[in-house]
């Protein structure tokens, strides 16, 4: 059963604003200034009585919509704890086996860790953290001949500065089917790759994160034969090239320029005047005497245009 409205309100103290913009609460005080986002509950905010209280509403909600509303109230008490008194937190070092040591440095701005995991350097915080890496072998599955992971070999070493390496990888499920009707299940992928340098506000740590997402498409692979057919009409094709270019050697080594590359090329010799016939495919030349004021020849038994 749902209810048709629940709402509660909370006063808010002298000294703190409180602003509300699309379920964004905004809270500012004498130590700062806070915000938090409920975009993701279904709720209504508002500010009753001149911004001296706030109002959290919800419409048909159930029971767990309802307990929402006290929730949202609970984390805005505690920005305006924050925003007036302000927070103390304390932590606790322990260790299993190597003993630490931990001091704070002169100018308060790190805390200095000793003899980390045995370690005989200083362990200066988190710009200190070295994840420089190397990825020799990373796939989703038995591989397939001609398979090519990008990531195999992927070399990042960092000298000066320290940061968080994030791999988004798209996983694509594949099936190689092999001339024997065996089927391989496995994947492939592709990845994207992004690098955050630490920044001196920075408060997590340098990570290297492989993130993968599974595709909704599978990829079949299969090994197939060609015919005989095929190969021979290949090898004509590699035969006709080489008596093609047999051919064009040969005219060039006997000083004749073919004009392209069909049977019978004409070609004139302005010098002496005489007809060059150059049949590429026979890698021979034919030289046949032209008249002074001839335009025409008669060779077996057809009309050649020669020049005008």
């Amino acid at each position: 059963m749902k209810t048709i409205l629940s709402s509660q309100t909370m006063d808010i103290p002298e000294g703190v604003t409180v602003k509300v913009n699309a379920k964004i609460v905004e809270v500012e005080g004498p130590r700062g200034k806070l915000t938090r986002d409920f975009k993701h509950l279904n709720l209504d905010f508002e500010l009753i009585e001149g911004g001296k209280k706030l109002k959290v509403d919800a419409w048909f909600g159930s029971r767990k919509t309802t307990a929402s509303i006290r929730t949202s109230l609970s984390h805005i008490d505690n920005l305006i704890t924050g925003v007036t008194k302000g927070y103390r937190y304390k932590m606790r070092l322990v260790y299993a086996h190597f003993p630490i040591n931990a001091s704070i440095t002169p100018n308060n701005s790190c805390i200095e860790i000793r003899n980390f995991l045995g370690e005989k350097k200083i362990f200066g915080g988190a710009k200190k953290v070295n994840v420089s890496h190397v990825i020799h072998d990373l796939s989703f599955g038995p591989k397939y001949p001609g398979i090519h992971n990008p990531l195999d070999g992927t070399a990042r070493i960092l000298d000066d500065t320290s940061g968080t390496f994030k791999y988004y990888i798209k996983i694509v499920p594949t099936e190689y089917r092999y001339l024997s009707k065996e089927v391989l299940p496995t994947n492939q992928f592709s990845v994207t790759e992004y690098f955050v340098p630490m920044c001196d506000f920075d408060r997590s740590w340098p990570a290297v994160f492989f993130l993968y997402d599974l595709s909704p498409i599978t990829v079949t692979i299969r090994e197939e034969r060609r015919s005989f057919l095929h190969f021979l009409t290949r090898l004509c094709a590699v035969l006709g090239g080489t008596f093609a270019l047999t051919g064009i050697s040969f005219c060039h080594g006997h000083g004749v320029l073919h004009r392209d590359l069909k049977p019978h090329n004409l070609l004139m010799d302005r010098k002496t005047m005489m007809l060059k016939v150059a049949d590429l495919g026979l890698s021979r030349a034919f030289t046949i005497p032209l008249k002074k004021y001839t335009h025409e020849v008669d060779l077996s038994s057809s009309v050649i245009l020669g020049i005008s």
